[in-house]
């Protein structure tokens, strides 16, 4: 059936998605989601993310820090991203620091790439805004 996971759905505190967690330059914590349907679940990231980069290429990385180290390079501070690598979809969160640092956010959409991203509409894969 559909599934709608919420991030920020108070709207009440300032935005917390910090669940990565580095140790020794390698990702050793996030989120990982398994069963995600393209076109059925949706993905809300509440009205506290006002826009979501997209478009972003992770270049040429063989391994997910580095992917994610080009990817981070271009995201500004306290903003979402979206990005595709290896056949996933990721939604990252980059903190206030710039670069990839435990304070950051990270979800894995396993086995799904090619997702609708917008506002307005809540129908999209995933929702901001």
């Amino acid at each position: 059936g559909t599934d709608t996971f919420s991030i920020y759905q108070d709207g009440l505190q300032p935005p917390r998605f910090a669940n990565v967690l580095v140790q020794g330059g390698q990702l050793s914590s996030y989120a990982t989601i398994t069963d995600f349907a393209k076109g059925v679940d949706h993905v809300d990231l509440g009205a506290v993310i006002p826009n979501v980069v997209t478009g972003l290429n992770a270049g040429s990385a063989t391994t997910l820090e580095q992917a994610l180290i080009n990817v981070s390079s271009q995201v500004a501070a306290n903003a979402t991203a979206v990005f595709e690598y290896n056949g996933d979809t990721w939604i990252y969160h980059q903190d206030a620091t710039v670069g990839v640092n435990s304070g950051d956010g990270l979800i894995r959409l396993v086995g799904v790439t090619g997702l609708t991203i917008g506002t307005g509409a809540p129908s999209v894969d995933i929702h901001y805004g």
